[in-house]
């Protein structure tokens, strides 16, 4: 009964550790447990815990290190992207290029061999004076229209034919005037006529010589300058009555040139 009692004893009383080492086995239990997991292996993450400072030498040393700067660059190796040549040249046309030699007209042309001259067109009203002067000049430089008196003012075209240019004046109809607006384009015409170097007379051939042409005429006897004739419209009338106005015209005075 006694050896019961004893053994009993021995089996309930068990011997205590102390509480500092009972914590460090646990701890050390759960660091194993810890390694042995499915993450033992994993690398350890870069940058956490670390710190960028750095020592006082390689600080002095960073300091005396002297500030980059750029390059200078000579301004007559800069290279200008527009007219830099990436092998596109043709030496062909470069070589004919250096070859073609000046202008030959700007070498020979002589300044006393160049002619300019002011011919102004005078008639009567809706002879074709002003399509005349735009089939000479190449363009519509003045209006055209069957209304009669559409030109009020004297117009200019330039007419160019190697070294001669002619400048040619389209000038109103000539009549006789009743208003103050007729008045002044009748003055307007005869004021280009007496600034021209050449004054046309255009008559309508299928009109023939009327009151307003005689008038012209009379006017023309008193001026120095070279008159030609000019019939216009020659296509909407017979031969032999294009014969007998020029015959009529002539008689009336002398003309430097008659044209058809």
């Amino acid at each position: 009964m006694g050896d019961e009692t004893a053994e009993e004893g021995a089996s309930t009383t068990a011997p205590v550790m102390p509480e500092s080492e009972a914590e460090r086995s646990g701890e050390a239990e759960a660091h194993a447990g810890a390694t042995d997991g499915p993450n033992a292996d994993s690398a350890p993450i870069a940058g956490v815990g670390e710190t960028n400072a750095s020592t006082p030498e390689e600080s002095v040393a960073e300091a005396d290190q002297p500030e980059a700067t750029e390059p200078e660059v000579d301004a007559s190796e800069v290279v200008n992207p527009e007219v830099t040549d990436h092998g596109n040249s043709n030496p062909d046309t470069d070589a004919a290029a250096e070859e073609t030699p000046p202008n030959e007209a700007q070498q020979t042309v002589d300044p006393g061999d160049q002619r300019c001259g002011v011919v102004a067109l005078i008639g009567a009203p809706n002879v074709g004076k002003s399509t005349l002067v735009n089939q000479l000049v190449g363009a519509k430089v003045s209006i055209v229209t069957h209304k009669v008196q559409t030109t009020r003012a004297r117009v200019r075209g330039v007419l160019t034919e190697d070294d001669t240019q002619i400048i040619l004046v389209d000038t109103p109809g000539i009549f006789r005037p009743k208003r103050r607006l007729d008045r002044a384009m009748v003055d307007a015409a005869w004021a280009g006529a007496d600034d021209a170097d050449v004054v046309c007379f255009l008559v309508d051939a299928a009109r023939g010589l009327d009151a307003d042409g005689t008038r012209i005429l009379e006017r023309l006897d008193g001026t120095a300058r070279p008159v030609v004739l000019i019939l216009n419209k020659i296509d909407l009338i017979e031969r032999s009555s294009l014969l007998a106005l020029i015959a009529e015209l002539a008689a009336k005075r002398e003309f430097a040139a008659t044209m058809l």
